[in-house]
């Protein structure tokens, strides 16, 4: 009942809703197209997924979600300090002991996945455990910001409008997850609210807004997008300092003097590269699968072959045969050292378990050097844009990919061949979109040692990519 009626105000709301050079039915089909989308996701993660959505990230989510939506009903006071992160452990270990998500307090929400699972347990109010109502909502409002991405660039792109806004609602990895009740549909509308701010003439009061909204999305679920996007930002600026009439190699002027000064001065380099380093340490553990026990000092890892040879019995793990394990410390970023274990009769506390990602690919590790980095450019940018390729590992889904990839491409270099009038704005904005997408593609490829995850990640780099590609005011007539 309560999903029908909020179907019904969708509709009625975008059929009434007049929206610049686009038909009444423009938003009504989007919004059909949308909830279509957000079917497909239920259907891929509940019955396609051989564990079922109880052991995905929606499983997961819904889960924690409800446990944390009842803590209102235990103690108000305990779920407001939840829903704005100034949760103990003392509090944890008595409301949320049973979340598979949360476990550490005090985040500030600044945990996106954390902020997820805050965002439907409020949504639990009025749904009482219905995923469908979840899904009409975070849709709704992920189309809404659809429709400020149109806004946005209608006056700025060379094809149809009607065209513009068929693609920006179809593009595959962007409808499919901006659909969903995870981060993306709240980091599309982030994004789209902070450009309509940037680039568009609007009032004060409505930039202000925006821009509020929009970054606090941003920050709450994709902070590393917002950096991006601010560092993109800074390198045009200071490239239209140096040489308005030449961006592109100003920029790169800009971009060489960075990298120069990252390499050079520690000061520069000593924290990101922590912080870089220990990201893709820690998401290759997750990826390559296998048992992580937790030994004093130190964690010893099994690879999923290995573990045959263990026995796990509340939650404490038993070597069954002499083995050669790899001793991980703890806290720091180091190389793996192989030790020789036996059994034993104590036991060590299991601290992660998980199977081999069907996707997994090798990166190689950055060990905190900033010239292992500068080395990692060719691959990560490889990986990120590219992948999955033909021969990747990888079912009907991946075929989605490489079309949507392979298409992109296609899209972008045409738009580079074809004698496209841009002008000084169109430049500008072409300029940031385009470091911005490769700044965060960097990133993913650096980190991320999953073609799933990567593909799911470079949404609003591809969104950037494709939005560069349309950018042009009018096709130049042959003379």
């Amino acid at each position: 009942m309560v999903v029908a009626l909020l179907f019904i105000l969708g509709s009625y709301y975008f059929f009434q809703k007049t929206t610049v050079h686009l038909k009444r039915f423009d938003l009504l089909f989007a919004w059909f197209i949308r909830l279509g989308f957000s079917a497909l996701f239920l259907f891929i993660y509940y019955d396609y997924y051989a564990n079922g959505a109880t052991q995905s990230d929606i499983g997961s989510c819904m889960h924690d979600s409800r446990i944390l939506n009842n803590v209102f009903y235990q103690s108000p006071k305990a779920y407001f300090e939840c829903l704005f992160g100034f949760e103990d452990q003392q509090l944890i270990a008595r409301y949320l002991s049973q979340t598979n998500r949360w476990s550490s307090g005090y985040t500030i929400l600044l945990d996106d996945t954390k902020n997820v699972i805050r965002i439907n347990s409020l949504l639990f109010f009025v749904s009482k455990g219905s995923v469908f109502v979840h899904l009409v909502i975070i849709s709704f409002f992920s189309l809404l910001g659809m429709r400020e991405l149109y806004l946005t660039f209608q006056n700025r792109v060379w094809i149809h409008k009607r065209l513009f806004w068929l693609l920006l609602i179809i593009f595959p990895s962007l409808a499919f997850w901006s659909s969903s009740l995870l981060k993306e549909p709240f980091l599309i509308l982030g994004l789209a609210l902070f450009l309509r701010a940037s680039l568009s003439q609007l009032t004060k009061s409505s930039k202000l807004w925006r821009w509020i909204i929009g970054g606090l999305l941003l920050v709450l679920f994709k902070p590393y997008v917002l950096l991006c996007l601010i560092i993109a930002i800074t390198i045009f600026f200071v490239a239209k300092f140096i040489n308005k009439q030449s961006l592109v190699k100003a920029s790169l002027a800009v971009i060489i003097t960075m990298l120069l000064l990252f390499m050079a001065v520690p000061i520069f380099h000593q924290q990101p590269m922590r912080f870089l380093s220990r990201k893709q340490f820690d998401f290759n553990n997750m990826a390559k699968g296998g048992v992580h026990v937790y030994a004093d000092s130190c964690f010893y890892y099994f690879t999923p072959n290995q573990e045959k040879l263990l026995r796990i019995s509340d939650s404490m793990v038993y070597l069954t045969q002499p083995i050669i394990a790899q001793k991980e410390k703890l806290g720091i970023v180091a190389p793996s050292e192989k030790v020789k274990l036996s059994p034993n009769s104590a036991g060590w506390p299991l601290y992660y378990k998980a199977a081999k990602s069907n996707s997994y690919i090798t990166l190689q590790p950055l060990d905190n050097s900033p010239l292992q980095l500068i080395k990692n450019i060719p691959e990560a940018l490889k990986n990120a844009a590219f992948r999955p390729f033909f021969w990747d590992k990888g079912g009907l889904l991946k075929w989605v990919n490489i079309l949507e990839s392979l298409a992109l491409f296609v899209f972008l270099s045409v738009a580079m061949w074809k004698k496209i009038e841009r002008t000084a704005s169109d430049k500008q904005t072409i300029t940031t979109l385009l470091w911005f997408s490769i700044l965060l593609l960097l990133l993913i490829g650096f980190t991320t040692p999953v073609i799933g995850a990567i593909v799911r990640y470079r949404i609003p780099a591809y969104l950037a990519l494709f939005l560069v590609a349309a950018s042009g005011t009018t096709i130049k007539k042959e003379t």
